[in-house]
């Protein structure tokens, strides 16, 4: 199975396209048209001629060819049907971007089962529903329903199941440079372990960072890392209980014993976070600093207090502090303000 066509599709369908600024089918093209994606982009929509400069059609069977990717935002009940729809004219792939499902209540979920169900009758892989979707800078393609800015070309590709990833924090994505941002939504088919064996082989990411609510499938997940030799940077949400509880309203996720989780992150060399905030730092600080090559740290400082809490936080993660050289320290004093010796 390859994701390749939610990345770098040769081309796209837009059901639920919108000629009316502010809704979510229109900002969608409106991305597309800002980015450097020159692949063909079809929007279907029975009222509309055309929308910003791209021809409509008013449904999904009068596409002039089969797209590789369909990007389906309507309303929840109208869902299952378009995925019929899609599968019969013959798509394999589709990002759901409307919510309302598992996430929201029982009729959700069983909406959710319904469009699996579909999805698999037709041998369709499905991302989503309440999905953000994709942003590739390589490829240029942008799929957020919200208008974006133009995200900076780098080597760090954001993983989660969360829109904000794509919406609240694009500022922060523009100052570090990305390379792939994936918003998963529920997961009902295409998970973590999908789009992070993608990833671990794409040449245009060196690091990763996630927010994951959940693993689906653990076994597959080690697999997977095991063979990686990227940084993996993860923010597990649902750590407590109201979290736990926020986590099942979000994307319907069960979210797991948190012991097994951190036990998971120290044997294969995860680094786990607690906060976005930290979480951002601290790929700011791979991007900006080379690769350690082992576990050992000099520290400098201008404080003792401060030499006292660094040399405690090394330890505490597993770091060793450098002897200094007698050498070493001939140089330092050449350097030391005289009231300093």
């Amino acid at each position: 199975m390859s994701l390749r066509s939610f990345f770098d599709p040769k081309s796209v369908a837009i059901i639920g396209a919108s000629g009316t600024p502010g809704k979510g089918g229109y900002a969608l093209i409106e991305n597309m048209t800002k980015t450097d994606f020159k692949r063909k982009v079809y929007p279907i929509n029975p009222k509309r001629r055309e929308i910003l400069g791209l021809k409509t059609y008013p449904k999904i069977n009068k596409l002039p060819e089969v797209v590789d990717l369909a990007i389906i935002v309507i309303n929840n009940e109208a869902v299952p049907q378009m995925i019929d729809e899609c599968g019969s004219f013959g798509i394999k792939n589709v990002i759901i971007e409307s919510g309302g499902f598992a996430e929201a209540s029982e009729r959700g979920k069983k909406l959710e089962k319904d469009v699996l169900r579909k999805a698999r009758k037709f041998g369709m892989m499905v991302m989503g529903p309440n999905s953000i979707g994709i942003i590739d800078t390589s490829s240029g393609f942008s799929t957020p329903y919200v208008p974006i800015e133009t995200v900076k070309k780098g080597r760090v590709a954001f993983v989660g199941q969360t829109g904000l990833l794509e919406s609240v924090f694009i500022p922060l994505l523009r100052n570090i440079g990305v390379s792939k941002v994936v918003c998963m939504g529920n997961k009902c088919d295409v998970d973590e372990c999908d789009v992070l064996e993608y990833i671990i082989d794409d040449s245009s990411t060196d690091i990763i960072a996630m927010y994951i609510e959940g693993i689906r499938d653990g076994r597959r997940f080690i697999k997977i890392i095991e063979r990686s030799e990227k940084v993996l940077i993860v923010l597990k949400g649902g750590r407590t209980t109201y979290g736990a509880r926020a986590v099942s309203s979000h994307t319907g996720t069960i979210c797991g014993e948190n012991r097994v989780y951190d036990a998971l992150f120290e044997q294969y060399n995860i680094i786990p976070v607690k906060s976005f905030e930290e979480l951002f730092d601290l790929v700011k600080v791979f991007i900006s600093q080379p690769f350690p090559n082992g576990n050992c740290v000099g520290i400098i400082t201008v404080t003792g207090a401060g030499g006292v809490t660094a040399s405690d936080c090394c330890e505490d993660n597993g770091l060793e502090i450098a002897s200094v050289s007698s050498r070493t320290l001939e140089k330092i004093r050449e350097v030391y303000p005289t009231w300093h010796r």
